[in-house]
């Protein structure tokens, strides 16, 4: 048979009403109304989103308008207070997420371990919100974790919404996260949490509610060893990214959910023998999960590095996870700047055939290029082509002192499995 009207069949032979997009400029000063059009501009040197603010005009004064002025949150979720010092040797700059300890530490004990750290952090309020949103560690407010898992109750999201405009009310520019389960918003099943294009059902406008009522859109998808909808997921890393693909609205998407900034989190240990893995996700490939993030336009990464079953643990992530994130984050520290610029910006951009995938960033230091090996295979012989490189016939290869040449605006090289090499052209 067929669907009446401007109903759609869903892969059950289901009739359904798809879900229609309602434009959204409340609030916002630029960017997407969430259904194609725009909410308008900003006038430089002020950009849109500049400061870590989605939809609000910066005014870039001292980092030309950088994402959260250039720092690059580098988490890791629910530090235990006593190995706060073990995180930072790893490189991590940033406390997702306040644990539940049963007593053993107060909200304010587990903020106050983290600034003795150094480390940023984004967690649920404490105290005054006006003088909770002043102290200088805090980066962002935090919803309650994956409120999107069914069943949910209209009284989760009445609470998240009611929260987000208490919060926005004492303090408009303070950022609010939200995180996502990753798998739950690829799966476009009714008996989901869903949004626009996906198969309604009793959660249909799901993601929207919630996602209105955030600033920082994240999600948790873990390949290796998550709990995955679709187990023809399991161990492909390119589905960190994928996520985020749709929430952009970007191909084999084609109805954008969101421009707000957009982060994910990497698998780091393995956390449950009950999901349909059976370990952790290696070294390359978690380098690899990283690099995908940032390619897919992810504004941080976060860790996920804790053991819930069969016995728990605060951290338990592989030694060579651990030697591999060491390296990654030194050049994520040392490449903030140009990281937190604008995203794929279309004066410059590199074209790859897979299993490569390319990413780029126009700084004042040179133009940058991020060339990710999605295979667990070697590539070799690749050709990169670059645009808006101008007469430049030499690149060079960030962190491997070396330089490969460009001819006719075109560079070869060879990438072992799940490698990343950085262009720089100046």
């Amino acid at each position: 048979g067929n669907c009446a009207g401007g109903d759609l069949c869903d892969t059950l032979g289901t009739c359904y009403e798809p879900i229609t997009c309602a434009p959204d400029c409340g609030g916002k000063d630029c960017g997407s109304d969430g259904c194609g059009g725009s909410c308008g501009t900003c006038t430089a040197p002020a950009t849109c989103g500049g400061a870590g603010i989605p939809n609000r005009c910066g005014d870039g004064t001292a980092t030309a308008g950088l994402f959260l002025d250039g720092f690059f949150p580098i988490g890791s979720f629910m530090i235990y207070p006593p190995q706060t010092a073990m995180h930072v040797a790893r490189g991590i700059n940033t406390a997702f997420v306040i644990p539940d300890m049963s007593g053993e530490y107060t909200d304010q004990q587990w903020d106050t371990a983290m600034v003795a750290a150094g480390l940023k952090v984004v967690r649920r309020p404490i105290g005054d919100l006006v003088a909770d949103a002043a102290k200088p560690h805090l980066l962002a407010w935090a919803h309650p974790d994956e409120p999107d898992i069914p069943p949910i109750p209209e009284a989760t999201f009445v609470s998240i919404e009611n929260d987000y405009a208490a919060w926005k009310a004492a303090v408009p520019d303070k950022p609010v996260y939200i995180n996502f389960g990753g798998s739950d918003i690829l799966e476009p099943s009714p008996y989901d949490c869903n949004g626009p294009g996906d198969q309604g059902g009793p959660y249909a406008n799901c993601y929207p509610r919630f996602i209105a009522a955030a600033d920082w859109i994240v999600n948790d998808i873990y390949p290796i060893d998550g709990w995955l909808s679709n187990e023809a997921w399991r161990y492909d890393t390119t589905k960190v990214g994928d996520v985020l693909d749709k929430l952009r609205g970007y191909s084999p998407w084609s109805i954008q959910w969101t421009d707000k900034p957009l982060m994910g989190f990497v698998e780091a240990s393995f956390f449950d023998s009950s999901t349909g893995g059976v370990r952790a996700a290696t070294g390359p490939e978690v380098r690899a999960m990283i690099w995908n993030l940032i390619i897919h336009e992810a504004r941080g990464i976060i860790y996920f590095p804790l053991v819930v079953y069969p016995n728990f643990l605060w951290d338990d992530m592989p030694a060579d996870v651990e030697a591999e994130v060491k390296i990654q984050h030194l050049t994520l520290t040392q490449l903030s700047n140009v990281l937190q610029g604008e995203i794929n910006p279309p004066s410059i951009s590199a074209r790859v055939s897979a299993p490569l995938e390319a990413g780029w960033r126009n700084s004042t230091n040179g133009k940058y290029f991020f060339v990710l090996n999605t295979s667990s295979s070697p590539v070799n012989g690749a050709t990169i082509e670059l645009t808006g490189a101008g007469a430049a016939n030499l690149a060079t290869v960030y962190g491997e002192s070396r330089t490969v040449s460009i001819t006719s605006g075109s560079l070869t090289d060879d990438f072992g499995a799940y490698a990343i090499h950085i262009y720089v052209v100046n």
